[in-house]
């Protein structure tokens, strides 16, 4: 079982507001493992004006901003949006259908950069950010569990009937040297034949793991919020499940981007 957090004191809202000066809440998403740290705005704020940088860059350098990342795993920006980064900056997340249709699943990862693309940092020193840059609804949610549960919950999958080629991947998958990794070596083949064959095997896990250790984040139509989450080994994973049948003239909507944090 994963080690709690639940002793991580919730910083107030003063203390939020050095940071982010118009916020109007603070609390914690997972209090039972003291991870998530939700900041609520009452009017529609926006990310480079509240930390007072240039707002039209995809990699951002703010310390105490990083360090609330790492201290809760993922802080959640609620009307809160990214404004003026040129879409040719802007990291492109995945999109698009597969052979049935449907919205490709992602499964639990870290964000790692592909080699082509490599920040030339250790996977610890940036965190990534996952933000709308358009009112439009995203149809399927962004997941977050932690590393420890995901593997638990893999372990408890009903594998019976799954082909033999996922199930080594999967037994791959539960081996205290897998990590999650994107574009890692040693890691991707088995995320690969997971990603293909298996198509539900992001929401079968997620409802493995017990309720309050576990988080969802939906992409709702003119709701602005910023998702940012740590690259830390052994903490908290995130997700996409695969998404529902569409109409063969029918494009998936995908308005989200990201955006690299740096201390």
């Amino acid at each position: 079982m994963t080690l709690h957090r639940s002793s991580i004191r919730r910083p107030s809202l003063q203390e939020i507001r050095e940071i982010f000066p118009s916020a109007t809440g603070v609390g914690i998403a997972l209090p039972e493992i003291g991870r998530g740290l939700v900041v609520g705005f009452n009017r529609l704020a926006t990310f480079g004006d509240e930390l007072k940088i240039d707002g039209a860059s995809s990699q951002v350098t703010h310390a105490p901003l990083f360090e609330l990342t790492r201290t809760f795993g993922f802080v959640v920006l609620k009307n809160c949006r990214v404004h003026n980064i040129p879409v040719e900056q802007a990291s492109k997340l995945s999109h698009g259908k597969d052979g049935d249709g449907k919205f490709i699943q992602d499964p639990f990862h870290y964000d790692i950069a592909p080699p082509e693309n490599n920040l030339g940092l250790p996977p610890d020193d940036y965190m990534s950010a996952i933000y709308k840059n358009s009112p439009e609804a995203r149809e399927e949610d962004t997941l977050y569990a932690l590393e420890g549960d995901v593997k638990e919950a893999i372990r408890k999958l009903d594998k019976d009937d799954l082909p033999d080629e996922v199930v080594d991947a999967l037994s791959e998958m539960e081996r205290p040297d897998y990590h999650f990794r994107l574009y890692h070596p040693q890691e991707q083949g088995a995320r690969q034949i997971v990603r293909a064959q298996y198509p539900d095997f992001v929401e079968n896990v997620f409802r493995l793991i017990t309720d309050g250790r576990k988080y969802r984040q939906a992409w709702l139509k003119d709701q602005w919020d910023i998702f940012i989450h740590a690259n830390t080994y052994r903490d908290g994973l995130h997700a996409r499940p695969t998404g529902h049948m569409m109409m063969s003239t029918e494009v998936p909507s995908n308005p989200l981007c990201g955006l690299y944090l740096f201390k």
